[in-house]
């Protein structure tokens, strides 16, 4: 036996925004699984049943299964939102996995390519934040800088890549007198 891991990922606004900050008793897990030789379907989840955490600033919604049986069946599910903020959609299908996201910074890779979007280009500066107040860099707090190498990809003065928490981040380039971009770059931080 194993542990499932079940994740429900809500959006809205045309998908550009993470759903963030959803009440979980407000959406229900519905979970069936189906045995792998006979076909047979049964209700594990009947929508009685809610997420135990939100994986933080990603909209994604998860509880875990204790005792999967993964060598007998498949597990098929789904969550139902009915609160009052208005997402992409209210019903969503879920992911089913047999680890638990980490929720510890990752290695994130960081490539900034022309407009093409093939051709990297080096020697780009490149600043993260948490945050966009303004929409200008300036206003921004700053936590990580680097510089991109011959490949586009962002590393700091130490040769690392950025280590990111599974959030929303805000990502700021220059490179002057060759380049301009619109800035920020939303990039979304997942397992």
């Amino acid at each position: 036996m194993s542990d499932l891991t079940f994740v429900a990922a809500y959006t809205k606004t045309g998908g550009d925004v993470a759903a963030t900050g959803l009440t979980l008793a407000d959406i229900a897990l519905h979970l069936y699984r189906q045995h792998i030789s006979t076909g047979v379907l049964e209700v594990v989840w009947d929508g009685t049943q809610n997420p135990t955490a939100e994986i933080p600033n990603l909209g994604m919604y998860m509880r875990i299964l204790s005792g999967a049986q993964l060598e007998l069946y498949h597990y098929h599910g789904g969550a139902l939102y009915s609160g009052i903020d208005v997402l992409d959609a209210n019903w969503v299908n879920g992911s089913i996995g047999g680890t638990v996201f980490p929720i510890g910074p990752v290695d994130f890779t960081y490539t900034v390519y022309e407009l093409d979007g093939v051709t990297p280009i080096p020697g780009v500066e490149v600043f993260i934040s948490r945050d966009n107040p303004t929409g200008q860099v300036q206003d921004a707090h700053i936590f990580w800088s680097g510089l991109t190498d011959s490949a586009g990809i962002a590393y700091d003065i130490a040769g690392n890549l950025p280590k990111l928490d599974i959030a929303q981040h805000f990502f700021w380039r220059q490179k002057i007198a060759t380049h301009s971009f619109t800035d920020p770059d939303i990039e979304n931080v997942s397992p």
